[in-house]
């Protein structure tokens, strides 16, 4: 899916002091341009805002379309619980409609404008299908100092890859699968971007590395910034408990290959995060965790997510080995790390 929404390049390119690619980037929306800077990590991003909201969204309607559908989640495995009917929430994701027009909202104090640009980033230099961006709002919460973003998005056709892999054919699940290699392939070309690990912004802080934070201390701005130190945070953390301070030896890191290039990676790209319809991939939703990540990052996450429907697992060994190929080893390794530390603590 190709965004209407143009992006070029201003400006020169180089590197900072610190030996990272620096980017300058203007979106445009026909007259309507709004600059503004965004620090990704080290790289300085400049980008015009959101064009004006489409099918006559403004705040006040989007809220009111929420608090029609406040009993409706869209997500089935939603990680975290709310206040149903509440928009001062870390984060939720809601099905709306307007006019006929079948949408998604994504809102919460943690929902911050940068997925959407990063949606519009990846809808400009890429095919991969992703939802077109329809508006973005805020507003400061009336309980705390945070403040509350909304994006509205195009709903994807189809269901998750968890709920549409009972329906598909063999032929389907291998076209499936071909076609999340291809996506991971396409996504690698931004790989470039940035000459290091890291989130869009500031330090690591998603699913993955938020429950070792809290327990043992925050993961800095200049922490797991290449492969080895990314896997040694998580050895570290495995070392610090008795009960797998024993199996923590730097040998894990014999299993993985330290030199090789980052990826710029989804960064979530489990079952719920990949929409089917008709057989075939027909969006990737949710970019809050887009990054660089390890090469074997998107395979180790959707290693992880299938893991979790082993009920399933004879359909869905083949998908993975056609789409984790050759990097299926260090997914499973990975994963097997994670789950060391989260037996133990």
């Amino acid at each position: 899916m190709q965004s209407s929404v143009q992006i070029e390049a201003e400006g020169g390119g180089g590197e900072d002091e610190h030996g990272l690619k620096q980017k300058t980037k203007i979106v445009s929306a026909g007259t309507h341009q709004h600059r503004r800077r965004h620090h990704v990590g080290l790289i300085v991003f400049t980008t015009i805002g959101m064009k004006v909201p489409k099918h006559g969204l403004t705040l006040a309607i989007v809220k009111e379309l929420l608090q029609r559908v406040s009993g409706t989640t869209l997500l089935e495995d939603d990680p975290f619980e709310y206040a149903l009917g509440g928009f001062d929430v870390p984060r939720n994701v809601r099905a709306i409609e307007k006019d006929g027009i079948p949408m998604v909202v994504r809102y919460g104090t943690e929902v911050s404008p940068l997925e959407a640009e990063v949606t519009v980033l990846v809808a400009s230099h890429t095919t991969v299908p992703v939802p077109d961006i329809y508006g973005v709002f805020s507003e400061p919460s009336d309980r705390t100092a945070a403040t509350i973003t909304y994006i509205v998005e195009e709903r994807i056709s189809g269901a998750n890859l968890r709920a549409a892999l009972p329906m598909l054919d063999d032929a389907a699940r291998e076209t499936v699968a071909q076609e999340l290699r291809t996506i991971v392939s396409e996504l690698a070309t931004l790989s470039t971007l940035r000459d290091r690990l890291g989130p869009i912004r500031g330090p690591w802080t998603n699913a993955y590395f938020r429950p070792f934070r809290l327990r043992m201390g925050p993961c800095g701005e200049d922490d797991a910034r290449d492969t080895e130190s990314f896997l040694r945070y998580f050895i570290m953390y495995a070392r610090s408990h008795p009960l797998t301070s024993h199996r923590a030896s730097d040998r894990i890191l014999d299993r993985f290959d330290l030199s090789r290039p980052h990826i710029f990676s989804h960064g979530d790209l489990q079952l719920t995060n990949i929409m089917v319809h008709n057989g075939h991939v027909s969006g990737v939703v949710d970019w809050a965790e887009a990054g660089w990540y390890p090469y074997f990052w998107d395979a180790f996450v959707l290693c992880k997510s299938v893991r979790k429907e082993f009920p399933l697992w004879s359909l869905w060994e083949p998908m993975l080995r056609t789409f984790c190929d050759p990097h299926m080893p260090e997914a499973f390794d990975m994963w097997n790390l994670q789950n060391m530390i989260e037996d133990a603590y």
